[in-house]
């Protein structure tokens, strides 16, 4: 009988044997990503503590800018009409009322999304909280805050 040749029946000892060449090559992939997972450092995150730690049916999405300008004149500026201007996934954004807007954003699929949300408090200088409204087509909340950058220096 040729090596090559086919038999009817696969050899159960090779059976075995292959099937245990898996299975420890399985657990020795496994033991080899988590000693390289342990020795990297987690990657850094500027949210804050209570978020990471904070169980939620919702997303959590943050992003921190460096802007050189003082705080108060970027509170001033922040109009949430002009998010178009530099936000890419925001088509457009109508004031409603003082303290309600209706945002269009671009959502999955080509489709748009309408976000109708209430601004809920103002500290005047440092953030601005919003909700969404039953309007909404998602549920969505956030704030913005400013503060000064840590280590800044005064310039006259």
């Amino acid at each position: 009988m040729s090596y090559f040749q086919k038999s009817s029946k696969p050899d159960p000892v090779l059976l075995a044997a292959a099937g245990v060449g898996l299975a420890a090559a399985g657990v020795g992939i496994a033991l080899w990503q988590r000693r390289n997972r342990a020795d990297r450092p987690e990657l850094p995150s500027d949210a804050p503590n209570w978020t990471k730690a904070r169980q939620s049916d919702r997303a959590l999405f943050g992003k921190s800018l460096l802007i050189n300008r003082p705080r108060e004149e970027l509170f001033a500026a922040w109009q949430v009409t002009r998010f178009p201007e530099f936000m890419e996934n925001v088509v457009s954004v109508e004031d409603r009322s003082d303290d309600v807007s209706e945002w269009t954003i671009k959502g999955p699929a080509g489709r748009e999304v309408t976000l109708v949300n209430r601004v809920t408090e103002r500290v005047e200088g440092e953030a601005i909280y919003w909700q969404s409204t039953p309007a909404s087509d998602v549920a969505n909340s956030g704030e913005v805050r400013f503060v000064d950058a840590p280590g800044g220096a005064e310039h006259s």
